[in-house]
């Protein structure tokens, strides 16, 4: 069910915040799944973007349920913040609701990534979904500096919600955890092997929560959970749990900073049998398909520069499309009378040259599937995490 709070947002609203609200029972199962064998009788609970309360309900019923007053769980334990200063009311007014007191200063308007100079003390338990924001859209591209300690993590693709995952390990005591919800291209994406690394230089990784399937109605994005100890030994194999009823699945070897991917719960399979005669959906009201025209190809042509590594997009043409991948890197292709190995977008010099192309540019670096025309056969290949632009006439669906 959606609550109130967030159905009274526009959509460009909630995309600006990357506000994406947590189904309450999927809060309450998370919580569980975090506080199984936490060897605290009274822990102290934070939500870094607390949103209109989701977590902070879930851990207070938890936390009763575990012989605790509701009135010292509302006043001592349950801590939170957002930037939304809406948020901070509805969560405000959901906790005086269910504990018949008002938390006070315990809930905040700041900035979770700034909250570890907030608070006073540590805390036992950190558990809550923080922003998705992708910083190659426009929408939601980042206004504010991060702290010098988290700058380093910055990159053209680092999602706001990975960097979270890195500033919540500060406010953890030895011995916490913490469980973010996170897009799941924190587990695999090359730009968040940093923060991966220093995610397991600080913490051990005890288990992975995923969900094959759509968890929030306004977006796609698949996500998970990884669940994290601060000090003590190294995990013996990590935990893991799949789907909205966070059912637990077969655990893995612990896997290095290199990929988390392993830890993910695969998606279930297609069903078996043959594929219907009819459906009632045509493919054009899943998804769009474009491709530019002579004005995109050549319009790109004096912002593409060869640069092996770097935060542009990389520039994608039919001839680096093969079957289910791309060899950008791995052999060279021509573009206007050039041969690049590795050519990328200048995107900042794109938006000061041409707004509108860089406009055109920036819509078409989300998740999608790429198709290779004036080739033998049909070649496609899927960018995960949306940072290809597609060069006429690839075809971006």
């Amino acid at each position: 069910m959606t609550h109130p709070h967030e159905a009274s947002l526009p959509a460009a609203r909630r995309r600006a915040l990357g506000a994406h609200y947590t189904p309450p029972a999927l809060a309450r199962r998370l919580v569980e799944v975090a506080l199984d064998g936490l060897d605290r009788s009274a822990p102290r609970f934070c939500d870094p973007a607390c949103g209109a309360g989701a977590f902070l309900l879930a851990t207070g019923e938890a936390l009763v349920a575990r012989g605790l007053a509701r009135v010292q769980v509302a006043t001592d334990l349950l801590h939170g913040c957002d930037t939304d200063p809406l948020a901070v009311d509805a969560a405000r007014a959901a906790v005086r609701e269910w504990s018949g007191v008002d938390p006070g200063d315990h809930l905040q308007v700041t900035d979770g990534l700034d909250a570890g100079r907030r608070w006073s003390g540590r805390f036992d338990l950190v558990v809550g979904n923080p922003p998705f924001l992708n910083q190659l859209s426009t929408a939601t591209v980042r206004r504010e500096a991060l702290h010098p300690e988290l700058r380093r993590l910055e990159g053209a693709y680092t999602d706001t919600a990975w960097v979270f995952l890195v500033a919540a390990l500060t406010l953890v005591d030895e011995g916490g955890r913490v469980l973010l919800i996170q897009p799941q291209s924190v587990a695999g994406a090359r730009d968040a092997q940093a923060v991966r690394v220093e995610v397991q230089r600080r913490a051990v990784l005890e288990g992975m929560w995923s969900a094959p399937g759509k968890v929030f109605p306004d977006t796609a994005v698949r996500v998970c959970a990884p669940l994290l100890r601060i000090g003590g030994p190294p995990a013996a194999s990590v935990r893991r749990w799949q789907g909205l009823d966070v059912a637990p699945a077969t655990p893995i070897e612990v896997p290095g900073p290199g990929s988390w991917a392993a830890a993910l719960c695969p998606p279930d399979p297609p069903p078996s049998g043959s594929i219907p005669e009819r459906v009632d959906a045509r493919l054009g009201s899943l998804v769009t398909a474009t491709a530019g025209f002579r004005q995109q190809f050549y319009g790109l042509v004096p912002y593409v520069h060869d640069a092996e590594h770097g935060a542009d997009p990389l520039l994608v043409t039919s001839g680096l499309v093969d079957p289910a991948g791309i060899a950008w890197g791995r052999r060279p292709v021509r573009f206007a009378g050039r041969r690049l190995m590795h050519p990328r977008v200048d995107l900042r010099a794109l938006g000061g040259g041409d707004p509108r192309l860089h406009d055109w540019v920036r819509a078409r670096l989300v998740p999608k599937v790429v198709l290779a025309t004036q080739t033998r056969v049909l070649e496609a290949a899927v960018d995960a995490t949306g940072c290809w632009v597609p060069s006429t006439p690839v075809i971006a669906v």
